[in-house]
């Protein structure tokens, strides 16, 4: 089963991603969950305390408290193979990604196609 994890502080941009993201994973006929994190806490708390693991992880980077590269750092030092996948609206972090071997840096506003194309290229490399 592929496990997705989208983690942004706005609800809006979780819904847009979901909205494009599971047509096409009902498409592929695979088994996935989606699990939604409003922070980066909160998405690190099921991680570590809920023993979660996600295949594919959507993460903003401008979120109150814990950002989303500190949140991508945290998620490596417990897990090196999940997909991280940055969508977000500041291009001055793209450099951060190579940090935490970010698969792709997705700039707001964004294409559905662009989602689905990423979306499709994580799932090839697993």
């Amino acid at each position: 089963m592929l496990k997705i994890c989208i983690c942004d502080d706005d609800q809006k941009e979780i819904s847009n991603i979901k909205k494009i993201i599971v047509p096409q994973l009902d498409l592929t006929g695979m088994a996935y969950t989606i699990k939604e994190y409003s922070s980066g806490e909160s998405c690190m708390r099921s991680i570590q305390t809920d023993k979660e693991r996600y295949d594919i992880i959507f993460l903003d980077i401008e979120m109150e408290a814990m950002n989303g590269v500190e949140t991508a750092k945290a998620i490596r030092a417990i897990d090196t193979l999940a997909t991280i996948i940055f969508v977000t609206s500041y291009s001055e972090y793209v450099f951060d990604g190579y940090e935490v071997r970010a698969f792709h840096y997705v700039l707001k506003p964004y294409s559905p196609n662009k989602i689905t194309q990423v979306l499709m290229d994580a799932i090839h490399e697993k």
